[in-house]
């Protein structure tokens, strides 16, 4: 079938590993909290494959908790490395204590040390805000190249539930080449 192994994480810590199928598992005592699980799958030669993460509460009533989300973005490459790609992270209800949620990226065509920089860190939310931001450096060129794309993960919130936990941000390459725009116009989008 040409799968070495599929690796369960919980939080981005490995839970479990099979090597055979059936590819099922199942975590057994999990600690009271908001959990992200997710899969990867390696093949033979070592190439990994990742699943969608899922939000899996524990111990919680998730009706009292506002829930978090982040939404996808997108913005001109650039020569300079600005703009930056900004990620809007959102609460839907404001919250009467702190909340927290960590956040990495991760590559998808985009990758880290030549198309941005590689960002993780704490967002966080003081009581009654609905909004915050996490901000991806993008490293600009002069080349002709496609656009990219990387990918943005939210994990381990604290005081809310992770309803949207990553994000893709494009990175447009604004060079003139073939099959591309030789303009770009941007403007806000309103809110819903």
């Amino acid at each position: 079938n040409g799968l070495e192994r599929i690796t369960f994480l919980a939080n981005g810590l490995e839970i479990g590993s099979l090597t055979s199928p059936p590819y099922e598992f199942t975590w057994t005592n999990p600690p009271v909290g908001n959990h992200l699980l997710q899969a990867t799958a390696t093949d033979v030669i070592g190439r990994i494959g990742w699943s969608e993460s899922i939000s899996v509460f524990s111990g919680i009533d998730a009706a009292v908790l506002p829930r978090i989300r982040v939404a996808d973005t997108v913005a001109p490459e650039g020569n300079s490395s600005l703009p930056p790609l900004v990620f809007p992270v959102t609460l839907s209800a404001p919250a009467a204590s702190t909340v927290t949620v960590q956040f990495s990226t991760r590559n998808l065509t985009a990758i880290a040390g030549v198309d941005y920089l590689a960002a993780s860190g704490t967002l966080s939310f003081a009581p009654g805000q609905t909004q915050a931001y996490a901000f991806v450096r993008m490293l600009g060129d002069s080349r002709d190249e496609p656009h990219r794309s990387l990918l943005l993960e939210l994990r381990l919130a604290q005081g809310a539930i992770l309803d949207r936990a990553s994000a893709v941000g494009f990175l447009l390459d604004d060079e003139p080449g073939a099959h591309k725009a030789s303009s770009y116009w941007w403007s806000e989008l309103p809110s819903n």
